[in-house]
């Protein structure tokens, strides 16, 4: 149990600095135990997903284009 909490807490202590109550993520864990954790910061022009770990509807401002890259 102190493994998990011991990867817990940078994260927790992260959200906690920058006042997120929640936040959307993803994570990918190799056979070797190896975990690539993806956290996905909340912005002003993405509406929450809701039960997923993706974001959800992107706001764009009047005549404004999406650009990728």
């Amino acid at each position: 149990m102190h493994e998990e909490i011991d990867a817990v807490e940078p994260v927790h202590t992260a959200m906690t600095e920058v006042g997120a109550d929640d936040i959307s993520f993803s994570a990918k864990t190799e056979p070797t135990g190896t975990t690539l954790l993806r956290l996905l910061g909340p912005s002003p022009a993405v509406e929450p997903g809701i039960g997923n770990p993706h974001p959800g509807a992107l706001i764009l401002a009047e005549d404004s284009l999406p650009k990728c890259g």
